[in-house]
């Protein structure tokens, strides 16, 4: 992990170096509630998008914020994981024997986390496909979970079991919430005031205003020869009984990334809560 920066310093890097990874890592969080906003692909900019706007921007919020570029050396490139043969955010279940660099870093990821005492931690991911923001949560949904939940306006929440939590950050971080958005969405003001206004509310900056929250829970991966078919829609009851999740069209959908063997995760169960 390479040595922290101030937001004073950050402040003369430009989207593009952020969006490229440079600065990895800025510590400026001071007040408390603290969090921490971490991005994990090289090619997904909603992570440095964010920060920066709140370092540059948005002076009130900043005191409360630290960043982190999970992969510097995708970032540079701009690689998604399927190029780079690697996911950082599928490396977090510690290794046998010699770590990888995914590996390594995942458990830097975690150390960052544990030495900074956050109160959250938001891991900003962007999606294939065009369906709306949501986030993805473990399957227990304490109340800390719950609270990063209703601190913002997605109505759309992912509950992902054990043998995926197990390999990725929201499995060893309770304090963590992944959020998703899809690509297009991703690049555009909306996106980062989005961001923002979660961070309003966790702050205590703005009053969360409790909304019904669809809450599906994913018990299994679709295989590839078992694709729903492209007519089937992400949290749409599909023809053979479940929720398609992130299923998505194009080059980096899952159903046409190499490194993986299924088309999207399936839920078989909804709830609805109001948080």
């Amino acid at each position: 992990m390479s040595d922290a920066t101030s937001r004073t310093t950050a402040e003369m890097f430009s989207l593009d170096d952020f969006v490229h990874g440079r600065p990895e890592r800025i510590i400026h969080a001071a007040k408390s509630p603290k969090i921490l906003i971490v991005w994990h692909h090289g090619n997904e900019e909603l992570g440095p998008r964010a920060a920066r706007h709140i370092f540059t921007q948005r002076p009130d919020l900043a005191p409360h914020v630290d960043y982190l570029c999970g992969d510097p050396q995708g970032a540079a490139t701009q690689s998604p994981a399927a190029v780079l043969g690697y996911d950082v955010n599928r490396s977090y279940l510690p290794a046998d024997g010699p770590a990888s660099y995914a590996q390594q870093r995942a458990q830097e990821i975690l150390a960052v986390i544990r030495a900074g005492n956050y109160d959250f931690v938001l891991d900003l991911h962007t999606a294939v496909g065009e369906q709306e923001q949501f986030f993805i949560v473990t399957q227990e949904l304490t109340p800390l979970i719950k609270k990063a939940v209703g601190a913002s306006p997605i109505t759309k929440v992912v509950a992902m079991p054990d043998f995926v939590t197990r390999k990725t950050l929201i499995g060893y971080a309770p304090n963590a919430v992944a959020f998703e958005v899809n690509e297009k969405f991703s690049q555009t003001p909306q996106a980062v005031q989005e961001v923002a206004s979660i961070i309003e509310v966790l702050v205590g900056k703005a009053a969360p205003t409790p909304l019904s929250r669809d809450i599906f829970y994913v018990d299994t991966l679709v295989p590839k020869d078992q694709d729903p078919g492209e007519d089937a829609e992400n949290f749409k009851l599909c023809r053979d009984g479940y929720y398609p999740i992130i299923l998505g069209t194009g080059r980096h959908a899952y159903r046409n990334d190499p490194t993986k063997d299924y088309a999207c995760f399936g839920a078989k169960r909804k709830e609805t809560l109001v948080l």
